[in-house]
């Protein structure tokens, strides 16, 4: 990665600069730029976010009843039932919330909410 990124860094100069009478393939390399700078932007944005995106729908698919979450907002919860868009968390013995299912973000060991009260 940082040898792609370190030869389009060198590269760029040469070819903004390039005299169009030399023979030093200055059109070659402007055309070997944009495929460059694709598999760069692919690498460097949309590959990490398509996994993030994975590993949510996976987190989502394997929620199950008191398992303990961390949504969004910051809120600690027990899943209390679980349908197709929303789960409805416990929070405590008396206030229970519905969410939506996007809006969790991480899932917690068993036992975290008993060592933080």
């Amino acid at each position: 990665m940082i040898l792609l990124i370190t030869t389009i860094t060198l590269l760029i100069p040469k070819i903004l600069y390039a005299d169009q009478n030399s023979n030093d393939l200055g059109g070659t390399m402007s055309f070997l730029l944009f495929p460059l700078l694709f598999i760069l932007m692919y690498f460097l944005l949309i590959r990490p976010q398509t996994k993030k995106a994975n590993e949510h729908k996976q987190l989502i698919s394997n929620l199950k009843i008191n398992d303990e979450i961390v949504t969004q907002g910051g809120l600690l919860g027990k899943v209390k039932k679980i349908t197709d868009k929303f789960v409805i968390i416990s929070l405590n013995l008396n206030t229970d919330i519905i969410i939506k299912k996007e809006a969790i973000t991480n899932s917690l060991p068993k036992g975290t909410m008993k060592q933080i009260k």
